[in-house]
């Protein structure tokens, strides 16, 4: 015969066990003010023949990007969701690329062949993107977005001769 004071104890520990595990639970599942968790790891390389800058901005969406052809026409295009990688096809370059007005400059890397450049994203809005443009001389030759519903934990963007190479994480 299981006694009073057995029921009530174990009783007790399950109450405290219970209540322990839907702490953590609401811990793990609390955003801060944007929104995202923690940073955003960046690794930009060029693994191309020839220096290249990355111009890193983080965006506040929605929002779109505008670029200018070598002839002069200008063209917008939306932010998608996910990663998305563009390149000017046929013209070979962009002759600029201007990200939105809420664009905020992480960074400007200028990177000779085989060098890297690793930093963290911080103070995010509460829906960002982030956006990558790759320069070569005077000309874009890709840019890149990467957004996610959940954290954007890790975005990637490797310059290789025949274009650029991407991955990204989200949590």
């Amino acid at each position: 015969m299981i006694s009073e004071s057995t029921t009530v104890r174990s009783l007790s520990v399950l109450c405290l066990v219970a209540l322990l595990i839907s702490a953590g639970c609401s811990a793990g599942t609390f955003t801060g003010p944007s929104g995202q968790k923690g940073p955003v790891g960046l690794n930009v390389t060029n693994a191309a023949n020839d220096t290249h800058t990355f111009e890193v901005f983080v965006v506040e969406l929605p929002a779109n990007v505008t670029v200018q052809l070598p002839d002069g026409r200008k063209q917008s295009d939306d932010i998608d969701p996910g990663l998305v990688s563009t390149g000017p096809g046929v013209y070979q370059a962009y002759t600029a690329v201007e990200p939105p007005n809420s664009a905020r400059l992480h960074g400007r890397y200028t990177l000779n062949p085989n060098e890297t450049n690793i930093s963290n994203i911080s103070s995010l809005p509460e829906n960002f993107a982030v956006i990558v443009t790759i320069h070569e001389n005077d000309d874009v030759v890709s840019w890149v977005s990467a957004t996610c519903d959940g954290d954007l934990v890790y975005l990637g963007v490797t310059m290789r001769y025949y274009g650029s190479d991407n991955v990204y994480n989200c949590n």
